[in-house]
């Protein structure tokens, strides 16, 4: 049976200088992607809204290792996904905002 989960380190720009680093344990990793709209905001806020945030790949990295242990199995382990905009650009969107963050 196929668990079709992954732990995802989600890294988005800042609006300043640097990254932001979101860790979720994560079903159905596929629709962070929608071919229609690029990445669906709807789906990346649902999982990282409350997800736990870092200033430091390393300290991302460490404690999604932790959680995929803390899970027991995972089907894609852990991985990261990029995205071209401040993690504030998807929730705006996911609210039905549309804002310039200048990207």
């Amino acid at each position: 049976m196929s668990a079709d989960n992954t732990i995802v380190i989600l890294s988005t720009p800042t609006t300043g200088i640097g990254f932001e680093y979101r860790v979720a344990h994560v079903q159905n990793a596929e629709e962070l992607y929608n071919i229609d709209q690029g990445y669906h905001a709807d789906f990346v806020t649902s999982y990282f809204n409350k997800a736990k945030c870092f200033d430091d790949i390393d300290a991302a990295e460490d404690y999604a290792f932790d959680l995929e242990d803390k899970v027991g199995y995972v089907e894609y382990g852990v991985e990261i996904v990029n995205l071209p905009n401040p993690y504030n650009h998807y929730r705006d969107l996911s609210k039905g905002e549309r804002l310039d963050y200048g990207t």
